[in-house]
């Protein structure tokens, strides 16, 4: 079978961890695997930039993170120490300069993938390593890039890949944003036009909600691509939002595995519909809601797009979106609320207002699309206990309803939902 594996950096922490991917790895026999860092790395890079930054001494968290992976590794090897002496001579010139570019930034930290795939090769006498330099093109920003599939090329198989980063027509390294080995993944079996691809996490799969707040919460079989996007989208943690992109049209089967449980069956994701009328309730806290409303809006052309426009051009993203004939609102991290703001100054014909301490509840599921039964369901599960609706979005796919909600009423909202649709019924 033409197999794509991924490792996360929350199952590679020590040397016992990569011990067990290797064993299952050596079991399995993938076309080719895809690494995430070592388990908190990527932060401790940054760490390292800003301590540099900072004109401070930075030796001695260096060396211990080199004593970290050096220690992990599975053979006497010089790779690991280049890549730190390469850190090194990077983070003097920080601490000499006080700056670094987005450039340098994104060189620095995507070593912790390069490390951890260096690492993982180290118990695979069978696999070569294979960096993303090697091939893997991206186009973009060196933070927030994009596969360009064009210049892409195949890795051999046998082959264990860098996540998280290409690089450009320049060589220069890309990142694809945090989370972003999942995407590279994705990549990889689109490229190859895997059969399968395999995320190894520390879970089973997905639940229909999160087992902190639903107790009952159950497991997921079978999910549609649709479906399991979405639930990503909405700030269920197990695959990141774009690690689906590559696969949309796709025939490859993605399935999540349990590390632990290398012989049970996680969630399977494909092109085919699953017959959950509602698949999931999940969501996300922390959210604020900016309000823009006024009577210049009525039939007025091109509004919305300026408005959205101003909030893109301050890297700000936007969530939920609803819209009337006189007010247009949307949701950011509350973090980003103010700079929101500030970026739709100058609209003075405009009322503008925001409100924070809000959380997004997001319920996905393909018995949603045209079945006003289920809607009407939810909002009578909130009505019980008195919960009030701040926002109300239906997205273009129409398989998903987005309420947002006080952050107090977060928890009670998604376990009144999750009680009306999952109460005594099966799930696939």
């Amino acid at each position: 079978m033409n197999l794509v594996q991924k490792f996360g950096g929350g199952i590679l922490a020590t040397r016992q961890d990569f011990k067990r991917v290797a064993a299952i790895i050596e079991k399995t026999n993938p076309t080719v695997v895809v690494v995430s860092a070592v388990q908190g790395v990527t932060d401790e890079l940054i760490l390292l930039l800003g301590i540099a930054k900072q004109g401070k001494d930075f030796s001695k968290q260096l060396e211990k993170l080199r004593s970290k992976h050096s220690e992990m590794n599975g053979k006497k090897t010089s790779e690991i120490q280049k890549v730190f002496d390469e850190i090194e001579k990077v983070l003097k010139g920080v601490s000499y300069t006080g700056e670094y570019s987005d450039k340098l930034y994104a060189s620095v930290v995507s070593r912790g993938e390069y490390l951890s795939a260096i690492i993982l090769q180290s118990y695979l006498k069978d696999y070569v390593f294979w960096p993303a330099e090697n091939g893997i093109t991206a186009t973009g920003s060196y933070i927030n890039a994009r596969c360009d599939f064009e210049n892409m090329k195949k890795p051999p198989a046998k082959s264990i890949v860098t996540g998280f980063y290409g690089v450009n027509e320049k060589k220069e390294v890309c990142l694809f944003g945090r989370g972003g080995s999942d995407y590279s993944a994705g990549i990889i079996a689109k490229t190859l036009n895997a059969e399968k691809i395999e995320f190894w996490k520390n879970v089973d799969g997905f639940m229909t909600a999160d087992p902190r707040i639903v107790k009952n919460a159950r497991f997921i079989s079978q999910l549609s691509f649709e479906e399991a996007a979405e639930l990503c989208r909405f700030g269920a943690k197990i695959l990141h939002p774009s690690s689906l992109e590559p696969l949309h049209k796709n025939k490859t089967v993605v399935e999540i595995k349990n590390v632990f449980k290398p012989k049970e069956k996680g969630t399977r994701i494909s092109q085919v519909k699953g017959n959950n009328e509602i698949a999931a309730v999940t969501g996300r806290k922390n959210l604020a809601a900016i309000s823009i409303s006024g009577n210049e809006m009525v039939e007025a052309f091109g509004i919305a797009a300026k408005i959205l426009t101003r909030v893109a051009d301050a890297n700000i993203p936007v969530d939920v979106i609803a819209t009337g004939q006189a007010n247009i609102s949307f949701t950011v991290e509350e973090k980003d609320a103010l700079a929101a703001k500030e970026a739709l100054r100058g609209l003075e014909q405009f009322e503008i207002g925001h409100k924070e301490g809000l959380a997004l509840i997001g319920i996905v599921g393909n018995g949603i699309k045209g079945n006003p039964k289920v809607i009407s369901q939810v909002f009578a599960a909130l009505s019980k206990q008195g919960i009030k609706s701040e926002m109300i979005s239906q997205g273009a796919s129409e398989i998903d309803l987005s309420i947002i909600v006080s952050q107090e009423q977060y928890e009670k909202a998604i376990q009144n939902i999750h009680q009306e649709f999952f109460s005594g019924k099966k799930v696939n």
